[in-house]
């Protein structure tokens, strides 16, 4: 059974306020100003504190993600179903996890899609 090593939020969020968090994050980028509490604002019933919370487990879930320390799931023949609640649980976590960093990697590549020449000269850069 596998565990994300990464601390869980003090506070569950809800669906809605982790899309209000996903939409936040691709619309107020590194350089606003004073970008957590407006991100706090947006998500709602949330400090600035917690949204920065939030952000520093998304980036230590991609981080496992994309180092693949985070093992495929073990598949089981169809009909069994020997899995523990926790384990459920765990995949669930990762699943949305996994689809938050999707949704922000899109949105960002979206956004900077918006300026075509910025896309090129960032592409013939490296």
């Amino acid at each position: 059974m596998s565990k994300l090593s990464s601390p869980q939020p003090s506070v569950t969020w809800t669906a809605k306020q982790n899309k209000l968090f996903e939409n936040a994050l691709a619309t107020y980028d590194e350089e606003t100003p004073d970008r957590w509490h407006k991100i706090a604002r947006i998500v709602g019933g949330t400090t600035e504190e917690e949204v920065k919370r939030q952000y520093e487990i998304l980036l230590s879930d991609i981080k496992r993600i994309e180092s693949g320390k985070v093992p495929l799931p073990k598949y089981r023949k169809v009909g069994a179903s020997n899995i523990s609640n926790e384990e459920k649980s765990t995949r669930k976590h990762l699943v949305q996890k996994t689809l938050q960093a999707a949704c922000i990697i899109t949105s960002i590549f979206l956004l900077q899609a918006e300026d075509p020449k910025a896309l090129k000269e960032d592409a013939l850069q490296k």
